[in-house]
């Protein structure tokens, strides 16, 4: 006895309206993503000046909240924060040459304490 196969798919295929959509989606993400990417120093200090905006903002809303010391204490807290990220994103887009780099940078743990050179 001879048995007839089933069709794997008996239905006509149906197409949806969101299929081209989500065959772009993956581009439109890296689209996107390129948007937040900071690439250039020049954008660099861009962000850092609207950090540095924002942060004097936030502190001075700190010094109305908090009269006194403790106000003005919140108020360097927070360009202090600033300053730090400025300095992390200008490193980040720094062209990196090995004649810019500190000294510490390539010496080893033991020769900057004094030492002799590292023995392995």
């Amino acid at each position: 006895m001879v048995y007839k196969s089933l069709p794997l798919n008996p239905r006509k295929p149906r197409f949806s309206a969101a299929g081209p959509l989500l065959a772009t989606f993956p581009n439109m993400l890296r689209l996107i993503r390129r948007l937040f990417e900071i690439r250039t120093r020049w954008e660099a200090l861009a962000v850092i000046y609207a950090l540095g905006l924002g942060a004097v903002d936030r502190g001075l809303d700190y010094v109305e909240r908090f009269p006194g010391f403790g106000g003005w204490l919140m108020f360097f807290a927070c360009t202090a924060a600033v300053f730090l990220a400025g300095a992390k994103l200008l490193e980040l887009t720094r062209k990196d040459s090995g004649a810019r780099r500190r000294k510490d940078d390539h010496s080893s743990p033991s020769s900057a304490r004094g030492g002799g050179p590292a023995v392995a």
